[in-house]
């Protein structure tokens, strides 16, 4: 089964977090390989009921076939970001979310930490 390609409307809006979150140029091919990624996971694995049990179960994976503790931070940021893409899509779905962005990793406490403190918060009990 191939990989799951991202729509171009969408890869259009996650390009435009990507500028607008000041990925420098040089780093957005990186960065998008990993949306897929993790939509290609979650199309082969069964769906955890959050977006953050989702990620970490991602970035699991990834840790189990030895991606680098970087490459862990940036999938999972890249995948918040794409997460942010949802919401400019879904905006009149009623969603209130409060994303955690920002480099903080020099605050935190491992690959864990960091992944939880850049992935989106969201209450799901909010939508209507």
């Amino acid at each position: 089964m191939p990989m799951l390609s991202i729509p171009n409307d969408i890869l259009t809006k996650f390009e435009a977090i990507l500028e607008k979150r000041l990925v420098a140029v040089e780093r957005r091919f990186e960065f998008k390989k990993w949306p897929r990624y993790f939509l290609d996971f979650c199309s082969k694995y069964p769906d955890p009921d959050t977006r953050s049990d989702r990620v970490r179960l991602f970035i699991e994976k990834l840790r189990d076939k030895g991606q680098s503790s970087k490459q862990q931070k940036q999938a999972a940021y890249a995948v918040s970001l794409y997460f942010e893409t949802q919401l400019i899509t879904n905006d009149s779905a009623g969603f209130t979310c409060n994303c955690i962005t920002g480099n903080n990793s020099k605050k935190s406490k491992g690959v864990d930490s960091f992944i939880m403190t850049t992935i989106f918060i969201c209450d799901i009990s909010s939508v209507r």
